[in-house]
């Protein structure tokens, strides 16, 4: 309750008070009686949200704001200029959050931990952005703040930090029962294939260890050398920002040889494939084996999965194309 329920009824209130001591007893009653009924109906016209919420926001009410059900993916298309459009042509204004900054670095490998960030063996992102068990608690209170829609992070370390072509099957399972919880709450997911500056070893997040061990860098010794500002390296006595990383060695490097490898370095190469084409096509098909788990046919159930609510975009990831959407 807060003090907007107050104030009309308080008001009225108070002038049923001075007619009942100006003499104007059924006047006075009358106000009494219309403060009773508008101190009820203003409760009602409150902002309906979760039983679960906190301070401000928590109401003793299980409703949810009323918005707008969200579009299903066969009515978006994606414009080029970074725009949904409806099956008119109509510009969709999306109903939601970030989810979430947390996803980009592995479960107790927060950019504050420097404690084993070299070590890239015995990771794991079951649990970014929550922890399943707390699914319903969070999507509940999205949706009942009228939120429809989430753009889900799926860094390419998480899908295959083991190495190439090893996908982690616990952290797919989980994202797509994280998918699956969203459903049930009428919320949508983006699946966006996350990066900044490459990778966390070069100032942000993103392709796993392996990609820069195959080129010839030897990550523990990026900070040290100037190759890149790290967080674990540097926060200690500064701070820093991503785009600080735009034009060292590492990252300069990493993007060079994934879009233009094949030019400027057409000897440089893993077994018989040429460092563009190795790292392209690894990219690729993890994103693809995301797509083919949350958003495609899954066999178990011989029935199209998610086939409405899940969409899944290379537009924020290292290989962005005209057709960014799947």
């Amino acid at each position: 309750m807060t003090c907007t329920d107050f104030v009309f009824p308080g008001t009225i209130a108070v002038l049923a008070t001075i007619a009942a001591v100006a003499g104007f007893q059924y006047v006075a009653a009358f106000l009494l009686m219309a403060s009773l009924v508008l101190f009820a109906w203003l409760r009602k016209l409150q902002p309906k949200y979760s039983t679960h919420g906190s301070g401000v926001d928590s109401r003793d009410t299980d409703e949810m704001l009323q918005t707008p059900p969200q579009l299903k993916r066969h009515k978006l298309w994606p414009d080029q200029d970074s725009s949904f459009r409806d099956l008119p042509g109509r510009r969709v204004i999306l109903r939601g959050v970030n989810l979430s900054g947390s996803s980009k670095f592995p479960v107790d490998k927060d950019t504050h931990v420097h404690d084993n960030f070299y070590k890239t063996d015995s990771i794991s992102f079951v649990g970014r952005p929550f922890a399943l068990a707390d699914a319903d608690r969070h999507f509940s209170r999205l949706r009942a703040r009228g939120f429809t829609f989430v753009r889900l992070l799926v860094p390419w370390e998480a899908v295959e930090h083991k190495g190439p072509g090893e996908y982690d099957e616990e952290y797919l399972d989980y994202l797509l029962a994280i998918v699956r919880k969203a459903r049930t709450h009428g919320v949508s997911c983006f699946i966006d294939p996350h990066q900044d500056m490459w990778s966390r070893w070069t100032g942000g997040d993103g392709a796993p260890a392996w990609t820069l061990d195959c080129v010839g860098f030897d990550i523990s010794s990026l900070y040290a050398s100037g190759a890149a500002i790290t967080h674990q390296g540097y926060l200690a006595t500064n701070g820093m920002t991503c785009p600080l990383n735009h034009h060292k060695l590492a990252v300069d490097t990493m993007f060079t040889l994934f879009f233009a490898g094949k030019h400027f370095a057409p000897d440089l190469k893993v077994g018989d494939v040429n460092i563009q084409e190795f790292l392209q096509g690894y990219y690729i098909a993890a994103m693809a084996r995301v797509g083919a788990n949350v958003c495609v046919v899954h066999p178990p159930l011989r029935t199209p999965l998610l086939p409405s609510l899940c969409i899944l975009s290379l537009s924020h990831s290292p290989c962005k194309t005209e057709t960014n959407t799947i």
